[in-house]
């Protein structure tokens, strides 16, 4: 699972700010923008409530809510806000497999480690 962390860093490259503007008290559309966007993404691919997110941003749960709220306004509303929702929605997506990818890797390397032992031993390492 992609974390909220990523999502704001994905969402400051493709805009090229700095991850702290996305925090500050503005309501400049050179920040607003990114950061609802970010507040919308974090609370569709994690499991962080409300008050969490907005954490993130210096911000209270009912801002995160009309943050996602503004978002699925201006998609229905605004194409080009529509193709930078839908260009970072890849982005996120993209992120997403190559974390699965790796995992999976990762678990293969283990499997194959495990191979020269007795699930004896395996039950033995784990326990200590």
């Amino acid at each position: 699972m992609i974390t909220a962390d990523k999502i704001i860093t994905i969402i400051s490259d493709y805009f090229k700010i700095a991850r702290c503007n996305l925090g500050i008290r503005s309501r400049n559309m050179l920040f607003v923008m990114p950061r609802h966007l970010a507040i919308y993404f974090i609370r569709e691919n994690t499991n962080l409530s409300y008050r969490e997110i907005g954490a993130y941003f210096n911000r209270d749960h009912a801002t995160v809510i009309h943050a996602i709220k503004s978002v699925n306004n201006q998609v229905e509303t605004d194409r080009y806000y529509k193709d930078v929702f839908d260009e970072i929605k890849l982005f996120i997506k993209q992120e997403q497999v190559k974390e699965a990818v790796i995992n999976e890797v990762v678990q293969n390397e283990v499997i194959q480690e495990n191979d020269f032992y007795t699930q004896e031993e395996i039950n033995k390492q784990i326990s200590c």
